[in-house]
């Protein structure tokens, strides 16, 4: 921004690729926030359809903006409206011969906490049908501000798939949906809502090949450290979303499509009501619990179909919520009778409960009608707390993935991977291979060193031919791994179940006093003796500070009651930890 003609060139820049609805071709331009999509419209760059006025449109400011200017590239978008009709006054004539669309280069934004990657940055990327959009808000405020941080918008096949969705401008907020971190693309921690926080890390490298970007940060949850890894390939987007805490909490990784689920196994999924306390605006919630590796697609079957595919990597202990809302919140705004006023948005909810960290790890491939997904899986292949590494496995390509988590370091050090056969992987950032099916081998980022089961020939780093050698059926590059790789202690988590009565948060007033329980079950077979400990913030005070529990038998439970009084404590949240 900062004049009318920056305004145009941030709307370039966000704007997503073309959509064709019947013989109409437009722009839509990522939106979020008040000025989100919804169902009075979007923000366009370009729409020269009989529907145009069902949101505010740019095309008054590209003239503006040409006329003072001439820039070619307001001529080019220009051009493509019927009824541009230059005059003497405000409306500069365009240029005799066509003029090419601009390039499309991805870009960030740090002080805004914006970015926007696209998968093609050259001027087919507004044309091709095939050039993959996302934008991603981090963790900064800003003017009518949603409780958003970290959440993603994703366009592709020449189809908006997950909207950040501003259904109802204003809600009330007793209702605590359009606002609130459960209607967008992010993550929830204990079904509460993101906090704003300035990003400590930020990371990025657009080649290509592949459009890197890596947002981290502390307190978007408290006492929660999260980092959210884009890799925007091609012909798909890579998703790691990692989060870690000292506490065990409930993880949430949400998603809002414009596209019906189909899931690849839908006789997984049963009629449930696990996630009805917060998502009840939800309808016809159905529940998976998943183990493994598993898949979903979101589907538009409208004048323009296109479909989505969407790859989790495994992990045990995984349940997956998939629901329709929009019509229970027509109700609560604009009443009964309007039931159907709001367009019907699709929910998906991965759930991972009572651990200390997680890593959610996804592919996102959009096609269009008549095209089949090439990704056939995703997986991961090692796990640090500091880092993951990842394969994609695809019908003509294999790709591998790594990536550092956390806060920005003056010096990282490298980081070490270890699979199995000697087999090892090594970035000090981030690492992404293209194994393609002719054998050749592209690679972006900071590899220092790696052994896998590439048979392949001619290796590429950062556009440099890079010398590998070969141990047995695997490809090496670098210096072997050391042979006393470091490994970080993970705390193990409690072996019996451990809650606090009465359930959910101690709601108290300054200078207060509740009485509460912590129940403790024997799951380990043979009696059980110890204690409990609190660690409790400036003004909370917990007594008896020690909680003592002797012989309980094997299945049975152990009541110990301690009381809670505050003095002036900080308002808002606090969180009580016990070990």
């Amino acid at each position: 921004g900062g004049s009318p003609q920056g305004l145009m060139d941030y709307y370039i820049d966000t704007a997503y690729p073309m959509e064709q609805v019947g013989d109409v071709r437009r722009i839509r331009v990522a939106s979020y926030g008040d000025g989100a999509t919804s169902g009075g419209g979007d923000l366009f760059l370009i729409y020269p359809g009989p529907d145009k006025g069902k949101g505010p449109l740019v095309h008054d400011g590209l003239t503006d903006a040409y006329n003072v200017s001439g820039d070619s590239r307001y001529a080019a978008f220009l051009a493509l409206l019927p009824d541009y009709k230059p005059n003497l006054l405000n409306r500069r004539p365009l240029p005799s011969k066509p003029v090419p669309l601009p390039a499309a280069p991805s870009k960030v934004w740090p002080s805004y906490g914006l970015a926007m990657l696209r998968s093609d940055e050259s001027p087919s990327y507004w044309t091709s049908g095939d050039a993959i959009a996302v934008f991603q808000l981090m963790g900064q405020g800003y003017g009518h501000d949603h409780r958003d941080k970290f959440s993603l918008t994703l366009h592709g096949a020449g189809r908006l798939f997950y909207p950040d969705y501003n259904a109802i401008q204003y809600e009330k907020p007793s209702i605590g949906w359009t606002m609130n971190s459960v209607a967008h693309n992010t993550l929830l921690v204990d079904e509460q809502d993101t906090r704003n926080a300035e990003p400590n890390g930020l990371r990025h490298d657009f080649n290509p090949d592949v459009k890197f970007l890596a947002t981290s940060a502390s307190g978007v949850f408290e006492g929660v450290d999260q980092t959210r890894a884009l890799f925007l390939a091609p012909e798909y987007l890579l998703d790691v979303f990692h989060a870690s805490s000292r506490i065990p909490h409930t993880y949430d990784y949400l998603l809002h499509s414009f596209g019906q689920a189909e899931p690849a196994r839908p006789g997984a999924f049963r009629p449930s009501d696990a996630m009805k306390r917060r998502f009840w605006l939800v309808d016809d919630q159905r529940t998976a619990k998943e183990s493994g590796g598993w898949s979903v697609d979101f589907v538009l079957k409208d004048e323009t179909p296109a479909r989505l595919r969407l790859h989790m990597a495994a992990q045990p202990g995984t349940q997956v919520t998939l629901g329709r809302w929009g019509n229970e919140l027509a109700k609560l705004a604009y009443g009964e009778k309007n039931a159907g006023l709001l367009p019907h948005l699709t929910m998906l909810a991965t759930r991972r409960s009572g651990v200390r960290q997680t890593a959610f790890i996804t592919t996102h491939e959009p096609t269009r009608a008549g095209q089949k997904p090439r990704i056939t899986g995703v997986t991961k292949l090692a796990q640090r707390p500091d880092g993951v590494l990842v394969r994609v496995d695809a019908a003509d390509f294999t790709d591998y993935v790594a990536v550092r988590f956390g806060a920005d370091q003056n010096t990282p050090k490298p980081l070490h991977f270890v699979i199995a056969n000697d087999q090892f992987a090594s970035i000090t950032d981030y690492g992404y291979l293209r194994v393609k099916k002719s054998g050749e081998v592209i690679g972006r980022g900071d590899w220092s060193g790696f052994q896998l089961p590439i048979r392949a020939g001619r290796f590429t780093l950062n556009g440099k031919q890079a010398k590998t050698t070969r141990k047995g059926n695997d490809l090496l590059f670098g210096e072997p791994a050391p042979a006393d790789i470091p490994t970080v202690a993970v705390v193990g988590e409690c072996p019996f179940p451990a809650t606090i009565a009465p359930s959910g948060p101690l709601h108290m007033f300054a200078r207060g006093r509740r009485d509460a329980a912590l129940e403790i079950k024997n799951t380990t077979g043979k009696p059980l003796s110890g204690h409990v400990e609190f660690s409790t913030p400036a003004g909370v005070e917990i007594t008896p500070a020690r909680l003592e529990f002797k012989s309980v038998a094997p299945g049975e439970s152990a009541n110990l009651p301690f009381t809670v009084t505050t003095g002036d404590p900080v308002k808002g949240k606090q969180t009580l930890t016990y070990r």
